[in-house]
């Protein structure tokens, strides 16, 4: 077969997401007796990846078995991915066991294609088979890994993870140092964290967060202020995961001191009007039982979340400040955000705290209306 001559039309058609014309022009220049080159294929591989279209993918990968090029590596790495992320497991497996001397990539986009599919055992059996063929895993292999091992809460799988990157030739960097220290936060193993993050010549923002984000999730709030202390020692700027599982801390201990104390850092931090934060930050006061800096906190918010008027209005409600959790529904509302199941909840109690089953009916009118109510 001669050269490709649409070979510059075709790369300018998936340059415009003109997919089916280019596809169009590589079926015809086959037709006409002239070669298919693998950049041409894979021009039309990475349109194929903004079209989001798993008809022109299984056409593409048609074609690619027609020719002969469905076995090289390069090629059958991109289509793999584009059929994973349609979830078409089985096909991509399909894909994966035609490719001739897959290389590492090409493992890890099977292991990827497992892991996002929620098959995170095969994803962790591919690995062994993977070192059996002889291909050495790299970075992106090790990260899938420890994230499938932490989808499946399967601990003695981690630490064997950890171990076998330890004595791998692959020589661990920051970014798999933290993701096996977040491991073991998770796992709320959080002295072997401790240990494995002292043991870090590099850390960055990523190991104080998964450090934080471990003693949060698991109760330690002294330790975490502990932690607080040691990363302003070593002029460490907090994270907003930092911020949150401090503010996080905070509110499982009722600690309206530290609670302060965070408030005043943040409002000296690149994270003064975040709105996620101002939101836990409202949370935080009203489970420290502060409901009027609570309030002070809610009403500079740009865009308060559902959480921030539902913490309020429980907030009034266990006070027993019934008058107080209905004004800030009537706020609520005339804002125009929608009430779930729990403001209506609170509100009915709020209700009962203040005797009015007229303002009570009204609301189970609304109720009704949002079909919120099962009727059984």
């Amino acid at each position: 077969m001669s050269r490709q001559p649409y070979a510059h039309e075709i790369t300018t058609l998936c340059s415009r997401g003109r997919i089916q014309e280019a596809f169009y022009l590589v079926c015809r220049g086959y037709r006409e007796g002239f070669s298919i080159s693998r950049d041409v294929i894979y021009s039309l591989l990475q349109a194929c990846t903004n079209k989001k279209d798993i008809k022109l993918v299984r056409k593409m990968h048609g074609f690619m078995v027609k020719v002969g090029v469905h076995w090289i590596s390069s090629l059958g790495d991109h289509i793999m991915r584009l059929l994973s992320s349609f979830g078409c497991l089985f096909e991509a497996s399909l894909v994966f066991c035609q490719i001739m001397n897959p290389t590492t990539y090409t493992w890890n986009a099977i292991l990827e294609a497992h892991s996002h599919s929620s098959i995170e055992e095969k994803a962790i059996f591919l690995y062994y088979e993977m070192q059996e063929s002889g291909i050495e895993p790299d970075e992106v292999s090790f990260l899938i890994l420890l994230k499938a091992c932490m989808s499946l809460g399967d601990v003695k799988q981690g630490v064997l993870m950890h171990h076998e990157i330890t004595w791998s030739v692959f020589l661990p960097n920051v970014n798999t140092m933290n993701a096996i220290l977040d491991m073991y936060a998770k796992f709320g193993r959080v002295d072997e964290a401790r240990n494995l993050f002292d043991s870090l010549p590099d850390r960055d923002a990523a190991s104080w967060g998964a450090m934080f984000s471990g003693y949060a999730q698991h109760s330690h709030s002294l330790l975490i202020f502990q932690f607080y202390k040691e990363m302003e020692n070593e002029c460490v700027k907090p994270s907003k995961a930092s911020f949150l599982s401090f503010l996080s801390a905070c509110s499982d201990m009722e600690g309206a001191k530290e609670g302060r104390f965070i408030h005043d850092k943040i409002a000296r931090s690149e994270f003064a009007s975040d709105v996620g934060i101002g939101n836990a930050m409202v949370v935080m006061y009203v489970k420290c039982t502060c409901l009027n800096e609570a309030f002070k906190v809610f009403k500079v918010l740009p865009f308060p979340e559902i959480l921030s008027w539902n913490a309020l209005i429980t907030g009034y409600v266990h006070h027993g400040l019934g008058d107080e959790a209905l004004k800030c529904f009537q706020m609520m509302e005339d804002e125009g955000v929608c009430p779930n199941i729990i403001t209506y909840a609170g509100i009915l109690k709020a209700c009962g705290i203040i005797g009015s089953l007229e303002i009570g009916r009204d609301i189970e009118v609304k109720i009704r209306r949002h079909g919120l109510l099962q009727e059984n």
